[in-house]
């Protein structure tokens, strides 16, 4: 798969979902993330998707985005994580 992380020696700590807007609770999430992998010597990562998962099933029914995609990445990168793994999610996902 292009794109792939490279392997790292300690592994990662990882979160997945649509995170569909950087609220307070998704925030308590991440800090989670990057705490747990601070302590343990690991790298934080965040793996979400493009489109959202309920665009791609629904289609023109799914509901708003509470975040626009380019709001949602800038407010992820400013977040300590270490990195943002970004799938298009499509069929073969």
């Amino acid at each position: 798969m292009s794109g792939a992380l490279p392997p790292l020696p300690k592994g990662t700590v990882v979160t997945v979902g649509t995170f569909d807007g950087v609220h307070l609770g998704h925030r308590a999430v991440l800090e989670e993330i990057v705490e747990r992998a601070r302590a343990s010597g690991r790298r934080s990562v965040l793996v979400t998707f493009e489109p959202h998962p309920g665009e791609f099933f629904a289609g023109p029914d799914a509901p708003s985005r509470l975040t626009r995609f380019r709001e949602k990445m800038r407010a992820l990168a400013e977040t300590p994580l270490d990195r943002v793994l970004l799938l298009r999610f499509e069929a073969s996902l």
